[in-house]
């Protein structure tokens, strides 16, 4: 998987152009990435028996019917580890699903989680055992609106167990002017999947800051071919 992945790091004073940008260059796609100001800031801790623990995370779900976090997660992925970052991918619902490309990403199989079936202490622990050795951990899922029934494990209660912060992903093909989804309550980001161009990408990142107060992170373009590729693989191709 080779994405179009733009992502832009936020200023402390909520400036995105700041300096230090660093390219990374293969099979054609480009990604930039910009260095945070600063000293890098250690994720939050999760209380624990006889330690307190910092493990970088973030929570990555969607709150569209329609759509999926994969392909944004596997581009993810795909741009950390050019940039030496380990990450371990939990899925929010303990189910079989087609996770061959995480692995052959970042040499590390999706584990999982699920709040219907496991208790927070439960979920800590595996969490915490499952993510020991990377530098980074992706919970993936859906973020239920308030008039959704969500059977299974939800992505809501694993945020509050684990102090997750909450990373939006917005499919720009299903979104409407006038009807653009509720995201929920203190998001951290949003990323945008499925633009056109860079011009579609700016104009969409302007507006959405300036409707939900949160800042768009980056996103990953259209590229309908390799997005149609991925969705006839199998479990064991890589592409």
């Amino acid at each position: 998987l080779t994405p179009h992945l733009t992502t832009r790091r936020m200023h402390p004073c909520g400036n995105s152009t700041g300096r230090g940008a660093r390219e990374g260059w293969g099979g054609g796609a480009r990604i930039v990435f910009r260095e945070p100001c600063g000293r890098r800031r250690r994720g939050p801790s999760i209380g624990w028996p006889n330690s307190m623990i910092q493990l970088p995370r973030i929570a990555l779900g969607t709150v569209q019917a329609d759509a999926e976090t994969r392909p944004m997660a596997w581009a993810l992925s795909e741009a950390f580890r050019r940039i030496d970052v380990g990450v371990q991918s939990f899925l929010s619902r303990a189910h079989f699903s087609a996770g061959g490309m995480a692995t052959g990403i970042n040499g590390r199989s999706p584990r999982h989680l699920d709040s219907w079936l496991m208790s927070a202490d439960a979920c800590r622990a595996l969490f915490v055992y499952g993510a020991r050795s990377a530098d980074l951990a992706v919970v993936e899922g859906r973020f239920s609106s308030s008039s959704e029934e969500d059977g299974g494990g939800q992505l809501e209660p694993l945020c509050q167990w684990l102090d997750l912060p909450r990373v939006v992903v917005l499919d720009v093909t299903h979104l409407e002017d006038c009807r653009l989804p509720n995201i929920p309550p203190h998001t951290a980001g949003i990323l945008l999947d499925g633009f056109a161009g860079a011009r579609q990408f700016s104009r969409l990142a302007t507006n959405l800051e300036s409707i939900f107060r949160v800042p768009v992170l980056g996103g990953l373009e259209r590229m309908p071919l390799l997005r149609g590729a991925i969705a006839r693989a199998s479990q064991e191709q890589r592409i």
